[in-house]
């Protein structure tokens, strides 16, 4: 009875582990981050769990991880549908994954060789302040595209005021680049 046991407990976590695997990547379509729906996972998963529902089971706590799945996956199923056909409605926008670089946004914020030159020159400060950093640190322009897009939001913000750009160091040790107003 141990093998048999063993056996469900098994394909119980396998199920579970691909469920949420198959959650994160409608995630990633609602983002914006996958161009198209996870139905081939979606239906392999299916197709698995109908196979999961075969098995003659004798324990009311095998039956009850069962239906839990099984209730788990409907829950998600109703409100995946449900954000599709508000997507496919237009009453819920689904951001295009072009949109999710930071250059992209930037097209039209104007920077001045002044500025670019700043910015390199916080990149270069960075990358000096420490090994462990610079291997976490994003490419130049990835770093570059993340100051200007902060800058951005600051000035659609707080459209009359000066800003700054600054390094500062957080309770982990990291340093990071924020935008504040200038004093």
């Amino acid at each position: 009875m141990d093998a048999a046991n063993d056996s469900f407990e098994q394909k119980y976590q396998a199920l579970s582990k691909e469920l949420d695997q198959l959650k994160v990547l409608y995630d990633q379509y609602f983002c914006g981050a996958l161009k198209a729906l996870p139905q081939p996972e979606h239906a392999k998963w299916k197709a698995a769990f109908a196979s999961f529902l075969q098995q003659d089971l004798r324990s009311s706590a095998q039956k009850f991880k069962r239906s839990s799945l099984q209730s788990r996956h409907l829950a998600l199923q109703n409100l995946w549908n449900k954000t599709v056909r508000k997507v496919e409605e237009g009453s819920l926008r689904q951001p295009s994954a072009k949109k999710n670089t930071p250059q992209s946004d930037l097209k039209n914020f104007n920077v001045d060789k002044n500025l670019s030159k700043s910015i390199e020159g916080i990149y270069q400060k960075i990358l000096s302040h420490s090994e462990k950093m610079a291997k976490a640190l994003p490419s130049k322009e990835d770093f570059q595209a993340s100051v200007l897009m902060q800058m951005k939001k600051f000035r659609e913000n707080n459209p009359h005021e000066k800003m700054e750009v600054y390094l500062k160091k957080t309770q982990d040790g990291e340093v990071r680049v924020s935008v504040r107003a200038k004093a």
